[in-house]
C-alpha cells in the first residue's frame, strides 16, 4: 500500500512537465541489489523520467524498490523492504544507436524492516529486557551510476545501468527496562546498506 500512494504521488508532481519538456523519455526496469552484510540481494522494479537538458546532459528522477531478507550481522533475522526516490544528472553521448551515459544524484530512501516473529521471541528469551520496537530510519543517500541504451526501434531502446547507493541509515531498538526500575531506552547503530543495483529494461522516447 505504501508503494502504491509513493507512486501515484509520483505521477501527480511529475504528470505536468510531460506538456512543457520536450524529447521526454521515460523507462522501466527489473533492478538486481547485490547483498552485503545486513541484507540479501534482491530483485524489484525502477521507473524512470528523463528531462533532457541539452544534447550532452539530462536529468532523470526515478522511482523504484525491492524486496528482500535481512542477514544476522546487525539486522534481526526478518524481511526488509527499500523504496527509493531520486534525482540524478547524467552525462551522455548519442552515437546514433549507441547512447552511453554516466551520472552522480541523491535519493530519499524509504525503509520497512518487519522482524520475524520467532526471532522476536528468541531475543526476548535471550535478552533481559523488552525490545518494544526495532526499525530502520529512512534516510538520504548520494549515488552514482552508469549504464547505456541501445536503439532497437525509432521510439524504443534497452537500457542497462548500473547504480552504487551510498546508505547508511540508523538502525534503532527501543528496549524496556523492568527491573531495578522501569526505563524506556533507544540503543541506535548505523546500518550499512551501501550496495549495487543492476537495472535492465526499456526506454521509450517521445
Amino acid at each position: 500500500m505504501k508503494f502504491l500512494i509513493i507512486i501515484i504521488t509520483w505521477i501527480i508532481i511529475l504528470f505536468p512537465s510531460l506538456s512543457l519538456s520536450q524529447n521526454i523519455e521515460i523507462g522501466g526496469n527489473i533492478s538486481i541489489a547485490n547483498d552485503n552484510d545486513n541484507i540479501e540481494s534482491g530483485i524489484g522494479i525502477n521507473l524512470y523520467l528523463d528531462y533532457p537538458l541539452n544534447n550532452l546532459s539530462k536529468l532523470r528522477t526515478s522511482l523504484g524498490g525491492y524486496k528482500t531478507d535481512s542477514k544476522k550481522e546487525i539486522l534481526p533475522e526478518g524481511t526488509f523492504t527499500l523504496i527509493w526516490i531520486n534525482e540524478s544528472f547524467l552525462i551522455h553521448k548519442n552515437f546514433n544507436v549507441f547512447d552511453p551515459f554516466l551520472g552522480v544524484g541523491i535519493g530519499y530512501y524509504i525503509t520497512d524492516y518487519v522482524p520475524s516473529s520467532e526471532n522476536s521471541f528468541l531475543i526476548g528469551l535471550l535478552v533481559p529486557d523488552i525490545i518494544v520496537h526495532q526499525e530502520v530510519e529512512n534516510d538520504i543517500a548520494m549515488h552514482i551510476m552508469g549504464g547505456f541504451d541501445i536503439k532497437v526501434m525509432s521510439h524504443i531502446a534497452l537500457n542497462v545501468e548500473m547504480k552504487y547507493i551510498f546508505l547508511k541509515p540508523d538502525f534503532n531498538r527501543k528496549m524496556m527496562k523492568i527491573t531495578p526500575s522501569y526505563q524506556i531506552y533507544t540503543i541506535k547503530k548505523e546500518l550499512d546498506l551501501e550496495t549495487f543495483i543492476y537495472s535492465f529494461g526499456i526506454t521509450i522516447n517521445f
